[in-house]
């Protein structure tokens, strides 16, 4: 139904916005002060050197990935594929699918260079509070809703 149509494209944005947020903020807490974000063989080895960064940073990513426990990635998908194939739109549901799959590709390389051994330069990056507490704040909400996505999807459906 358009409702339910609805409902699960809300609910997949704010999973997804939450998600993505974690990410960044990892990002920028990994990274010198006075540099762009780098490559990702900067990232080699960060887990390493900021377990907790790490952590959030994997949990992004994972969760993106749509794998446990960052269920809310999973449950998004798959709330908008059904809600796609229930509208008729076999063919974009499709489309979703495969992209996921590159996604999880992607985001996985990323998880395991996070905790892969460390690199040459080893950078040590001790993030900003505003920065930190913008990881912490997204990591607990993704938490949240990883472990209850339905809180999300029953508030987008009012």
């Amino acid at each position: 139904t358009k409702n339910t149509a609805y409902a699960a494209a809300v609910a997949y944005a704010v999973f997804f916005v939450v998600l993505e947020l974690g990410a960044f903020a990892a990002v920028v807490a990994l990274r010198p002060a006075d540099a762009d974000g780098g490559t990702l063989d900067d990232l080699r080895g960060a887990a390493r050197r900021h377990p907790w960064v790490g952590a959030g940073f994997a949990l992004a990513l994972i969760g993106l990935a749509g794998l446990p426990p960052g269920l809310a990635g999973l449950f998004a998908k798959v709330t908008v594929v059904r809600a796609l194939l229930d509208g008729g739109a076999g063919w974009l549901a499709l489309v979703v699918a495969l992209n996921a799959v590159i996604g999880l590709a992607y985001y996985l390389r990323l998880a395991a260079t996070l905790y892969a051994a460390p690199g040459p330069v080893e950078v040590g990056v001790r993030p900003a509070r505003v920065v930190a507490a913008a990881l912490a704040v997204a990591t607990a909400l993704a938490v949240v809703v990883g472990f209850a996505p339905q809180l999300v999807l029953d508030l987008a459906a009012r």
